[in-house]
């Protein structure tokens, strides 16, 4: 899959994946989670405001992709791991709020023969598409 998808292409894509069209435009003003550390066990509560700075009210999809730097498994560059669709009006303000399963962050661990969550720091890239992350959150993961 290496240089295939969206999990592993390193170029600047024509369309990135999620990419969609729209009437007016969105800006991403905060993001945030609900704490800093994380279990596998846990949900992260992830919170993004975003306004429709467009003349006309219009849906946008909000996507979070998750990213480990130094990881010790082979994985993907970024991956999809939670999206919210909601209706901004015209000259408002919208907050979404996307539940992600850390669980969710699990890859196969071939020292233990089964998949697990790595421990360390994530960041979640939160924007319209794959290849626009506009704003970042970081958590770490016990």
């Amino acid at each position: 899959m290496k240089g295939r998808t969206y999990k592993y292409f390193t170029g600047e894509p024509i369309w990135p994946f999620g990419f969609g069209l729209s009437y007016s435009k969105f800006a991403y003003l905060e993001a945030g989670v609900d704490k800093p550390q994380y279990s596998s066990a846990d949900t992260i509560t992830l919170k993004v405001k975003v306004k429709n700075d467009g003349p006309f009210d219009g849906d946008e999809v909000v996507q979070v992709y998750l990213r480990k730097k130094d990881s010790r498994f082979d994985r993907p560059l970024k991956s999809l791991c939670g999206f919210l669709r909601k209706n901004v009006r015209n000259a408002s303000a919208e907050l979404f709020v996307l539940k992600v399963a850390v669980n969710d962050f699990r890859l196969f661990d071939p020292g233990i023969q089964d998949y697990s969550v790595e421990p360390g720091g994530y960041d979640l890239l939160i924007g319209p598409d794959s290849a626009t992350p506009l704003l970042t959150a970081h958590i770490e993961v016990r």
